[in-house]
């Protein structure tokens, strides 16, 4: 204790102090309390997904989300816990977490939002995120990413006209020029074969040599453990399949028509895909943007998003820039949630 210290206690009756060291004693709690709600950046430069798309611009006014292995923050305040990133049983209706949407709700209205996302965080706790923006009117997503190749180089891969839906197996029809026709698949499948098998490759689906025609194209992005998947099948061609099949050889007056074979030919391809290990989505001369390129080059494409609930982040995010690199049409997503 200081001189002054000891004079003031001599002097100030015993009440007075003790009501101003509770006094004293309570400004300290809420500094720390502040403190605890001021504090920087929980998802370091390094803990950040590396994308090949990493040069679109950064929203402006946009609301920060900040995920580490412990905790989840809106423009800076603690919503949730985590353990290891993933969400708490009871912090999750459907495809959304209330509390997240209500505090970017609180706010003023604001159409995106950056996210800063650590690697190892689950899918399904990004998945829920984002579609928790999605119900609060948050219409452009920009992930904070890392360059390859640099220690410090951060850039921003930034998905607008985003859908959020509950996984499903069934195909979903985009509107506009996003949706695919099957047929354009068809006619680069050889090119985009080729790029897929350049390197890091598991397996490449080969074009057949009997493939159905007609239809519509989708894509799905998939992510397991350190394996990448992007799958591609034909659907919404029921009444053409029927109409095949409904139709007979065409026959000439008094001619019977030739003895069928007991032997069917092949079906026609209407399903394929394309695997990698992860090293393909951060190299620089990914095989993944090589078997993209011939068919979402020219146009855009719409493309599903979906993995296991405890798929690294990193993973999808790492596959959607090596399959848009800087340079390309972005693409519109379509986030699939999984099943709790």
């Amino acid at each position: 204790m200081n001189k002054l210290a000891v004079v003031v206690a001599l002097i100030l009756p015993s009440s007075v102090l003790l009501a101003t060291s509770l006094l004293v004693t309570g400004c300290d709690d809420e500094e720390g309390d502040a403190a605890e709600e001021s504090v920087g950046p929980i998802v370091g430069v390094m803990e950040l997904p590396i994308s090949l798309r990493n040069s679109d611009s950064a929203p402006s006014n946009a609301i920060s989300i900040e995920v580490s292995p412990t905790e989840l923050r809106v423009d800076g305040h603690k919503v949730l816990d985590l353990t290891g990133g993933a969400i708490p049983p009871d912090a999750r209706q459907g495809e959304v977490l209330p509390a997240v949407q209500q505090a970017v709700g609180a706010g003023a209205a604001r159409r995106a939002a950056v996210l800063d996302v650590h690697v190892s965080t689950p899918y399904e706790t990004t998945a829920l995120i984002i579609g928790s923006l999605k119900a609060a009117n948050i219409h452009a997503l920009a992930f904070k990413v890392r360059k390859p190749g640099g220690v410090g180089d951060v850039g921003y891969l930034v998905v607008e006209n985003y859908l959020v839906q509950a996984f499903s197996n069934d195909a979903t029809e985009l509107e506009g020029p996003t949706q695919r026709n099957w047929d354009d698949l068809v006619a680069v499948w050889q090119e985009a074969y080729e790029g897929c098998r350049r390197d890091h490759y598991v397996d490449c689906s080969f074009k057949p040599n009997v493939v159905a025609e007609g239809g519509k194209l989708e894509l799905r992005f998939f992510a397991r453990g350190s394996a990448l998947k992007i799958e591609f099948q034909r659907f919404g061609a029921e009444d053409i399949d029927a109409e095949a099949n409904a139709a007979g050889p065409a026959l000439l007056d008094g001619i019977a028509p030739a003895q069928a074979f007991d032997e069917e030919g092949p079906e026609p391809a209407t399903a394929g895909a394309f695997t990698w290990r992860f090293d393909a989505a951060v190299d620089e001369l990914s095989p993944i943007s090589a078997a993209m390129r011939p068919l979402c080059g020219p146009n855009p494409c719409g493309i599903g998003v979906t993995g296991d609930k405890e798929t690294m982040t990193m993973r999808l995010v790492s596959l959607i820039g090596a399959a848009f690199p800087d340079g390309t049409q972005a693409p519109q997503l379509v986030f699939h949630v999984p099943a709790p």
